[in-house]
């Protein structure tokens, strides 16, 4: 047996016992076909990391799960535009809401859980509304939530300079009092054709860990 293939395997196991993302993805991934890296993000990252906020999140690291043949940095497995360190009384209190959408994200104090909630907004895109897709994610030290936004406008293309945008997640994973989120582009381009990076994603997310200074 293929030896890149066992090892693949057995680090794709081993974040899964601490780690569990509810709903699953419906897409498996082929670990015959990832290149798999330890990443961290810290100021040296190719990815600007904001800690305007705070710097609690210290030094973050994480497994990029990249398809093979991907152009771009093995980081973009968590395709973020920006990292951001965040208090987590913020992120409890704004989840996803984006002010025009007729559902936000918002965190559920009973169950510890993130969930869909109706704003009573009416939609007023240019094409029919797609309900957000919402990920509730445990990583080994942190947890949190990650929403797949198919609903793209013009803003959206010019803020990530995208013509063909096409779908956006946006993620908090919260440790102690601090929390790290981004948002970015889940589609690629590989050999000409476009790559869904969703379930790439949120495999990298689910074995996020935030080394700040609370234990």
């Amino acid at each position: 047996m293929n030896k890149e293939f066992i090892i693949s395997t057995l680090l794709i196991v081993c974040f899964s016992v601490k780690a569990e993302i509810v709903p699953k993805p419906q897409e498996v991934i082929d670990s015959k076909n990832l290149t798999i890296t330890e990443m961290s993000i810290n100021d040296s990252s190719p990815i600007d990391y904001n800690t305007v906020q705070t710097s609690g999140c210290d030094i973050v690291t994480y497994t990029s799960f990249s398809p093979k043949g991907i152009t771009t940095s093995p980081a973009q497995s968590i395709p973020a535009s920006q990292w951001l360190c965040m208090f987590d009384t913020d992120t409890y209190k704004n989840g996803y809401d984006t002010g025009s959408y007729p559902e936000k994200i918002s965190f559920n104090k009973k169950t510890k859980l993130w969930e869909v909630r109706q704003t009573g907004i009416s939609f007023k895109g240019s094409s029919t509304y797609v309900k957000l897709k919402l990920y509730n994610i445990q990583s080994p030290n942190s947890s949190g939530f990650a929403v797949v936004d198919e609903n793209i406008n013009k803003h959206d293309q010019v803020l990530y300079r995208d013509k063909d945008l096409k779908k956006l997640i946006h993620f908090c994973m919260i440790h102690d009092i601090y929390a790290l989120c981004g948002t970015g582009n889940l589609t690629t381009r590989i050999n000409n054709k476009d790559v869904d990076l969703t379930s790439n994603a949120l495999k990298s997310l689910e074995t996020i860990r935030l080394k700040n200074q609370i234990h």
